[in-house]
């Protein structure tokens, strides 16, 4: 698996805590300021793009 694969699993990890009401409990400040670390490694909004390939 890639480090790009394995950013955007730890991406979709976020929105689903976010859609199953658990956003607060599972977004502590550690994993706050590495999905915000991913975001900018995966380019940003371009990271929505390699999830589709």
């Amino acid at each position: 698996m890639t480090a790009n694969s394995d950013g955007l699993a730890f991406l979709r990890a976020l929105a689903t805590a976010a859609a199953t009401s658990q956003y607060d409990s599972f977004l502590t400040t550690t994993q706050a300021s590495a999905a915000a670390t991913l975001v900018a490694a995966l380019g940003g909004n371009g990271a929505a793009q390699g999830d589709k390939q």
